[in-house]
């Protein structure tokens, strides 16, 4: 069978436990609607939002991780990390803020850009 990635990322602002709920529900439903045996988290190492999310799910699920840290402390070094998080990534869950801006939000653009008839879940 051929191993899915399944992007997570969301705003480090969105880090309640319903957000937490809905993320899981959208990974919850990709998975069992493709039937998915095998399969590698991908998100960006944030310590709060989506980012947390994925690593609790990954834990929680005993799948594989893939980790994108930025490589410095600026909007530049994050939207690199973001392009990474949207190439790698065949399907993306997207915990985005009420006003679409910011990181989730050029992660989003970059994943249409790169899959055009990718499958982006926005909770």
């Amino acid at each position: 069978m051929t191993e899915i990635k399944i992007g997570i990322v969301g705003s480090r602002r969105r880090d309640t436990t319903a957000d937490f709920r809905a993320v899981w529900n959208a990974y919850d439903e990709i998975v069992q609607r493709n039937k998915i045996d095998y399969h590698t988290i991908v998100s960006g190492g944030a310590y709060k939002g989506g980012d947390r999310f994925a690593v609790a799910i990954a834990r929680d699920q005993g799948g594989k991780m893939i980790t994108y840290f930025p490589y410095g402390h600026n909007t530049e070094d994050y939207y690199a990390r973001n392009t990474l998080i949207a190439q790698e990534s065949d399907i993306l869950i997207a915990c985005v803020n009420r006003d679409r801006r910011g990181g989730t939000e050029n992660t989003v653009t970059k994943f249409k850009l790169y899959h055009p008839s990718g499958q982006v879940i926005v909770v």
